[in-house]
């Protein structure tokens, strides 16, 4: 997964899968840096892809 753009779900897929690899990665390192933008590709995905509406007051009511 080398993509700097997740296109596909086989993509998010992939990256879903890396980054579950990644996790222990310590910050400053290449792993951690390439947890950090996997984290960004993957939440950026999200949004375009499953898109949430914002929470309603009265939803806890």
């Amino acid at each position: 997964m080398n993509s700097q753009i997740l296109k596909t779900p086989a993509d998010y897929a992939a990256a879903l899968k890396e980054i579950d690899a990644l996790m222990s990665a310590e910050r400053g390192t290449s792993d951690g840096l390439r947890l950090q933008i996997l984290a960004n590709l993957i939440q950026e995905y999200e949004l375009i892809h499953f898109p949430m509406d914002p929470p309603n007051s009265m939803d806890g009511k």
